[in-house]
């Protein structure tokens, strides 16, 4: 939050409506059925109650390709059809237009998290860092919302000006100490 890479976590932290969800599987089917659990319950719940959810899996995947591979899955296969299965007969999706368009939108980060054609220190692969693999269940029209204003096709290119202006040694030693806390 305090370089701003991302425009929605300032709010849903303020406001409190950031919902941190812990698993300690590391059995893939196991994760998959808590992922879709909380799924359904942000689909359920309020925005004004929870607008996100960081899904933290700290025993799980710590080989970055595999959690890559999980994160395919989760978006292409896994998502769609809990969103599809979990839909009223005659849905109407939250952006009001009929428009049968995810519900949730998912982002991944992960603690050795490598852009490719990067390497591993290099400054913008912080922007999908956390101290555990993490799924981070968002609400898609907020998404939309903010691509409409046109805003979203600019983050990707704003937050490589702010990591390359910090340095990839500097945000390794401020991550490094994330980590610290994180662990205690």
């Amino acid at each position: 939050m305090g370089y701003r890479l991302c425009p929605f976590a300032e709010r849903v932290f303020s406001t409190e409506t950031v919902q941190y969800r812990v698993s300690l599987e590391t059995d893939r089917t196991r994760i998959i059925e808590r992922f879709k659990l909380e799924v359904l319950e942000l689909m359920l719940r309020p925005e004004e109650e929870v607008a996100t959810t960081l899904l933290m899996l700290p025993f799980a995947f710590p080989d970055f390709q595999q959690f890559h591979d999980f994160s395919l899955d989760m978006e292409d296969l896994v998502l769609p059809s809990v969103e599809l299965h979990s839909r009223p007969p005659n849905h109407r999706s939250n952006n009001g237009d009929g428009d049968p368009s995810n519900e949730i939108q998912l982002a991944f980060f992960h603690p050795i998290f490598c852009w490719s054609g990067t390497s591993i220190n290099d400054a913008v692969n912080f922007e999908k860092r956390a101290p555990f693999p993490t799924i981070n269940l968002l609400r898609a029209y907020r998404i939309r919302e903010y691509a409409n204003q046109e805003k979203s096709s600019r983050i990707s290119a704003d937050n490589s000006i702010v990591l390359e202006s910090v340095g990839g040694d500097a945000l390794s030693t401020q991550f490094n100490g994330i980590i610290r806390l994180a662990l205690e």
